[in-house]
């Protein structure tokens, strides 16, 4: 919401009222908005607040925990830029043949065929990104150790690699279950997707910290897991409901246009 008011500044207390009349409405896109971000920052929060947080400047903490988190997160731009550009192309025009098959008034056999291209295509691209990040995120586990050696990290943190290797790749799929949620317009359900990682991510960290260093770094992975896990509960149930979910959500009259008096 402030992105928005800062790129496209209100003109007036009318465009505001607005603003905010569209954001009531929506309310499942902000809370799910605001959850998501707050679940990737909640980790490390915890551990600033923690014995290992070290103040650095006024606001500004860091903690060992910040630089293998970091790393972990750049062995998942494979998986993002494979994903990325599935999404945008061959399911997106899956996508569009099943809604078109709708909106032109397709027969049930059209639709459910359209529904079960959408549904292979959405495999496929889940497919190639295990065939993609797998392998790479059990090399990089596996070389860990050299790789910490390597870029200088401490052994706490070289430690806390492996497990949040594994975390940043659960992390993705949970992503991407999301992002196609929100592609069927299930915004219900994308809030509280992100509203279990954001309540997961911050308990388990804090419970592995309270456990010691030796637990250090796997509250992620499982928070991720746990989130993954409910996210593709929910897209399941989505597409096993879809043609129904497409019609019944229909408004029986135009929003524009009042209803007939009775």
């Amino acid at each position: 919401a402030a992105r928005i008011e800062r790129e496209f500044p209100a003109r007036g207390d009318a465009e505001r009222l607005r603003f905010g009349r569209a954001l009531r409405k929506y309310r499942a896109l902000a809370v799910a908005g605001t959850c998501y971000n707050a679940a990737i920052v909640a980790d490390r929060v915890v551990f600033w607040c923690s014995a290992e947080g070290r103040r650095v400047s006024s606001w500004f903490w860091t903690s060992p925990y910040d630089t293998a988190v970091f790393l972990a997160y750049l062995s998942v731009v494979p998986s993002l830029t494979i994903f990325l550009v599935r999404v945008e192309t061959d399911f997106y025009d899956r996508f569009r043949e099943y809604y078109g098959a709708v909106s032109k008034h397709g027969t049930l056999a059209q639709v459910l065929h359209a529904k079960e291209r959408m549904a292979e295509c959405l495999r496929e691209s889940l497919r190639r990104v295990f065939l993609a990040q797998g392998p790479l995120s059990l090399a990089l586990i596996a070389f860990a150790p050299w790789i910490g050696a390597g870029l200088g990290l401490d052994r706490l943190q070289a430690a806390m690699l492996r497990p949040l290797l594994v975390g940043a790749a659960l992390h993705i799929l949970a992503l991407f279950g999301t992002i196609i949620l929100l592609y069927f317009d299930r915004r219900r359900d994308a809030a509280e997707v992100s509203a279990v990682f954001f309540v997961a991510n911050l308990v388990l960290t804090a419970v592995t910290l309270w456990a010691g260093p030796r637990f250090y770094g796997q509250g992620y992975p499982m928070a991720a897991l746990l989130t993954a896990a409910w996210a593709y509960h929910r897209l399941e149930q989505t597409l096993r409901d879809l043609e129904y979910l497409t019609f019944a959500s229909q408004p029986m009259v135009p929003e524009d246009q009042p209803a007939a008096a009775s």
